[in-house]
């Protein structure tokens, strides 16, 4: 579990792992056996010059924040993306069993 507000290392936990804060920066891939859970005001993961992987192996990825900027990959291939965001900008990919997509705004572009 993370209450810091960035993620500038390779991480990789054995279990579920969430982050809870205001703001969220993941510059480098968060990798998760168990489900990721990100709820924030504001998140960005990866930048435009270096792509970011968000990756659960065998759970679900939940994000839930107002605002999110994805450049990367974000990779659940046995559970479920759920994004639930207002302001979603993709650019980069999804993965998963099955993609939940709620928000005012969605963008997503390779």
């Amino acid at each position: 579990m993370y209450n810091s507000t960035t993620i500038t290392v390779p991480t990789f936990c054995q279990g579920t792992t969430g982050a809870y804060c205001t703001t969220l920066d993941i510059a480098k891939p968060l990798v998760s056996d168990g489900s990721i859970f990100i709820n924030c005001n504001e998140t960005t993961i990866g930048s435009e010059d270096e792509k970011a992987v968000l990756c659960s192996m065998n759970g679900d990825i939940n994000i839930n924040a107002t605002k999110a900027n994805v450049y990367g990959l974000i990779y659940a291939p046995k559970g479920t993306v759920s994004i639930n965001v207002s302001e979603f900008d993709l650019v980069g990919t999804i993965i998963a069993k099955e993609i939940k997509l709620n928000g005012s705004y969605v963008r997503i572009n390779q």
